[in-house]
């Protein structure tokens, strides 16, 4: 194991250990007003099981530093669990969007969470597992000319998302020029605009689109790693759009997507159809441009030096 991607790596976990006890340590300090709060918390199982995660995340930066090779086991543990969590995530909130309607103004809430989602699975999730598919291995040189294919694949992809973005923001967004337009709290009256939190917005969007948009760049040029982070994007891909297929509901009660839609083009169907015709292409031309480290069958130039 390389020094380099060692230390990386252990970064990204770092950030990841942080952020879960930033989020779950304040949980367990009861409120002043509250001081049996307390107690009841500590029955609670879920609070534990992410104290019990971040002690895996930290058990597995500590490996990684050493460079063992339990740290590339558990790292591959600990990113498939916050994968999972985070296309779960991700459902929750598309379910939530068709299930919404526009009697507030604002951002309605889903927006900002999914952006959130995306960029933990862009900014941390999706570096931490591509770092570990450099670790296990070999450098090749890739076949260019497949690579730029990939890269445009990457592209089209990039472009639909955040042509999607933009379409779902109008969406998302109510004001006094919205049909319908009601203030909970001064029901006929505009809300003050400026102290509507854009800028979270582009600080969430703005990064996932630039670290995508990077990688297509590196795939064009046959970098090894962009490539391995193509695979591991189409990766994220599947398990988000096989979570997003089990789990959204197709009861014309529940979302307004069949205002506008007929009930065969149900989310969950859709989701499908882009696994199979988005995703499968794209991954199977990532793995044509790089077999020899994908499938171990070739050693690179640089390591055939080695051998004695």
């Amino acid at each position: 194991m390389r020094r380099g991607p060692s230390v990386a790596l252990a970064a990204v976990l770092a950030v990841e250990l942080a952020y879960i006890l930033w989020t779950t340590l304040p949980e367990f300090v009861p409120a002043r007003d509250c001081p049996q709060c307390l107690g009841a918390f500590v029955v609670r199982p879920l609070p534990w099981l992410w104290m019990a995660f971040a002690a895996l995340l930290f058990l597995n930066a500590v490996t990684v530093l050493l460079r063992k090779r339990l740290g590339i086991v558990l790292g591959f543990l600990t990113q498939a669990v916050a994968l999972i969590g985070l296309a779960r995530n991700l459902s929750l909130e598309l379910g939530w969007s068709l299930s919404q309607g526009s009697i507030w103004s604002g951002i309605n809430s889903w927006f900002p969470d999914a952006l959130f989602t995306i960029l933990a699975l862009c900014a941390v999730v999706g570096p931490a597992v591509t770092l570990l598919a450099l670790m296990i291995t070999a450098p090749a040189a890739a076949n260019l000319r497949i690579a730029r294919v990939a890269s445009l694949l990457l592209g089209s992809q990039l472009v639909a998302l955040v042509a999607a973005a933009l379409i779902s923001f109008p969406l998302a967004f109510h004001g006094c020029d919205w049909p319908g337009f009601i203030v909970a709290d001064a029901p006929g009256t505009c809300p003050d605009f400026a102290n509507l939190d854009f800028g979270r917005l582009f600080l969430l969007a703005i990064p996932s689109a630039l670290i995508l948009l990077l990688v297509c760049i590196g795939a064009w040029f046959g970098r090894s790693w962009a490539l391995s982070a193509g695979i591991v994007w189409q990766a994220t891909l599947t398990v988000v759009l096989i979570v997003v297929a089990a789990t959204l509901w197709d009861d014309p009660n529940q979302n307004y997507w069949y205002e506008r839609f007929p009930i065969w083009t149900s989310p969950r169907y859709v989701a499908g159809a882009l696994l199979l015709v988005i995703v499968a292409p794209t991954l199977a031309v990532l793995l044509a441009a790089r077999p020899p480290s994908i499938a171990g069958g070739h050693r690179s130039p640089a390591l055939s030096t080695l051998r004695p």
